[in-house]
């Protein structure tokens, strides 16, 4: 899926991708406002389908520093991702 997908299309493609899911992270290296991130969210609310966290770069002034120490200070690393999506995953068992 990409950003420049068509709101029908959008939907299809995210129905598509989470009929089997049991949770959703849809982690972007930029803001999680606004983008695919969003989109992503907005079909699966909408439509109850799946539990979904956002991860990405919160709304806020970034430090400047390497690439690699950025993705590591917002978990968006592969380490950081798979940590976010445990912890989504504990939390969601907890709540059942």
């Amino acid at each position: 899926m990409n950003k420049g997908m068509t709101n029908g299309a959008m939907q299809r493609g995210v129905a598509k991708l989470t009929r089997r899911a049991l949770l959703l992270a849809a982690p972007v290296l930029a803001g999680i406002t606004g983008g695919l991130g969003s989109a992503v969210a907005d079909v699966l609310v909408d439509g109850d389908r799946v539990p979904f966290r956002r991860h990405g770069i919160p709304d806020e002034f970034v430090p400047v520093g390497p690439p690699a120490a950025l993705y590591a200070h917002y978990r968006l690393d592969a380490p950081g991702i798979a940590a976010v999506a445990r912890e989504f995953a504990g939390e969601r068992k907890r709540l059942s």
